[in-house]
């Protein structure tokens, strides 16, 4: 239960108004009644977050502990902890202003030189981190963590995900950070460090010079001249730096990128150095130009043609994963669609797609946006994508293992809101069986991802409502029915139809209680597991594999004694249902 207002903390901090909410805690405004200042009190409730209590109290003490120990103009100062026993308070600087998160909501995208004001005030409030003995990672700048005072400086707040760098970890054992400023080392991919929170805040810095939130549904990288060519091209470098998939790529530290930002004519003279060096090259050249006009000619189309073999030979019925990338970076070839397409195709065929295969196939779409875009296949392209990650997406070291399918939705639901928003812009002609899959997709993919307990996030989801539930339920029922009606369609195989009953059903074994408690109709839980387990029933098989899962559905949706239409009952019997007519028919 939250703080009263008026209620008076530790004989001196009177609270006062509610100023934020987390999900881990409550913000608010405090008076110290001997000091006659106003500080801002951050709470959590040690009792009030079930399983995950540990987990929640833990982080937020380590935030506590880590800012207690620092002193930085850029950082809140820790004045107090206190621990009742019940809750525990945290006393820290209260800070006027508005987050830039809310300047963005405003005004939209910021002017360049302000953004580089604040980028070179947050460079050096991380650099102060990293040069902590041992370093501390902060792993979520975003603006919404950036916060503006009226004399135009910036704090920092909110390090409930922060870590100390541990150097010796192949990689981060959680998944913390925000999607579209994270980079590829937040999910699992290596260990976060220095060059993580530079990419954090290139992100960062891009969305305030261009007011596009990386964080939208579909969204895909362009350099920010793209958006807005009035930006200069030091800028630009600039963010492209910070944001380079491999951090040996990146800045290597604060005081390299630090320099950059106070110094962005330079990086300016340093792009034009090299244009000059093309155009005095070309120059030099020129009077050779007419002399080899026509070998050049010859040569162009040598090459092109060269090019389009290659690419051929990569991109075939015998080409590998491997194949397919290596064709992708092919000179002129790496908008052409076919690659795409037969990767997705071998993923498909072998049932897996790695998180590299992922993160490779993202960089390529995202450097050959404007081409692939012009396709008329994009949009399926995009929706195989988001169909072949919610079915055979592999959770690498790091992720959310014990919740795979919960990883595989957070990773597919991007893909399909992104064929979503391509059929409302218009352009496209869209198949209608296809639209109405997608939208199905999305919203059970929403759902994982809001309301399904997550190991790697300490559990930290919303609680599932009624609303939520049936709109869920209703999806995977179109969905079951779509998979059992096209019999011959490529994406209905024996193993997508099973993995996909055996999701939906799983699920409902596992919060049975969850959806009695929150009124959702017995009939309505059981109608899905009676459509189950009808398709299963009489479903042909081809390997022995799907055979035994295809055994393995028909015992838990209704033939076993204690299958899950038993344990749906006894959970809506516990929570006061009437189900004696489901028990006679069971």
């Amino acid at each position: 239960m939250a703080t009263a207002i008026g209620t008076v903390i530790d004989g001196k901090y009177e609270i006062l108004k509610q100023i934020g909410k987390g999900g881990m805690s409550v913000v608010y405004l405090a008076m110290d009644t001997h000091l006659n200042k106003q500080w801002a009190v951050k709470e959590v409730q040690k009792t009030a977050n079930g399983k995950n209590n540990e987990v929640i109290v833990n982080s937020f003490l380590t935030e506590a502990n880590l800012m207690k120990r620092l002193d930085h103009p850029a950082l809140p100062r820790i004045v107090d902890i206190i621990d009742n026993g019940q809750t525990i308070y945290v006393v820290m600087d209260y800070i006027e202003g508005e987050s830039l998160d809310k300047v963005l909501e405003e005004y939209g995208a910021q002017p360049e030189d302000t953004v580089f004001k604040w980028a070179i005030q947050i460079c050096d409030t991380l650099n102060y981190l990293h040069s902590q003995k041992p370093p501390i990672i902060y792993r979520d700048m975003k603006p919404a963590n950036v916060m503006l005072k009226s004399d135009g400086n910036i704090k920092i707040i909110d390090f409930g995900i922060a870590r100390e760098y541990k150097g010796t970890s192949l990689s981060d054992t959680t998944v913390l950070g925000t999607r579209g400023y994270a980079s590829p080392e937040h999910y699992g991919t290596s260990e976060t460090d220095a060059r993580s929170d530079i990419y954090t805040l290139g992100m960062t810095m891009h969305h305030l010079v261009t007011g596009i939130d990386p964080r939208t549904p579909g969204y895909v990288y362009v350099p920010v001249r793209q958006w807005n060519p009035e930006l200069s091209e030091s800028i630009e470098e600039i963010i492209n730096k910070c944001t380079q998939i491999d951090p040996a790529n990146r800045y290597q530290n604060c005081n390299e990128l630090m320099y950059d930002l106070q110094n962005p004519d330079q990086v300016g003279k340093g792009i034009r150095k090299k244009k000059k060096k093309r155009l005095a090259f070309f120059t030099a050249c020129a009077s050779l130009a007419v002399v080899f006009a026509v070998l050049g000619t010859l040569f162009y189309f040598l090459m092109v043609n060269a090019n389009q073999n290659n690419y051929s030979l990569k991109v075939n019925d015998t080409s590998t994963v491997e194949d397919c990338l290596e064709a992708m970076a092919i000179d002129g070839m790496g908008g052409t669609i076919d690659a795409y397409n037969r990767l997705v195709s071998i993923c498909e065929k072998e049932q897996n797609i790695s998180l590299d295969t992922l993160t490779s196939l993202e960089n390529n779409m995202n450097v050959n946006q404007a081409e692939l875009s012009a396709d008329p296949g994009f949009p399926d392209l995009i929706y195989d994508i988001g169909f072949i990650t919610f079915y055979y997406y592999e959770a690498s070291a790091g992720e959310d293992v014990d919740h795979s399918v919960r990883v595989r939705a957070v990773k597919a639901e991007p893909y399909f809101d992104q064929y979503l928003n391509l059929n409302e812009d218009g352009g496209f002609t869209m198949n209608s069986t296809t639209l109405e899959l997608a939208e199905n997709y999305s919203i059970i993919c929403h759902f994982y991802t809001e309301y399904v307990n997550s190991s790697a996030s300490g559990g930290l989801v919303k609680e599932p409502d009624q609303e939520s539930f049936n709109n869920y339920m209703e999806s995977a029922s179109k969905c079951i029915d779509f998979l059992s009606g096209y019999q011959n369609e490529e994406k209905t195989s024996d193993s997508i139809k099973l993995e996909a009953f055996s999701i939906f059903a799983d699920y409902i074994n596992t919060y049975a209680s969850t959806m009695a408690a929150n009124g959702v109709e017995p009939s309505t839980v059981l109608a899905l597991l009676d459509q189950i387990y009808n398709e299963c029933k009489d479903m042909k098989v081809a390997t022995p594999e799907n055979q035994e899962r295809l055994e393995r559905l028909k015992q838990v949706c209704g033939d076993a004694e204690n299958n899950y239409q038993t344990v749906v009952i006894r959970a809506y019997n516990n929570a006061g249902y009437d189900m004696t007519a489901y028990e006679e028919r069971s």
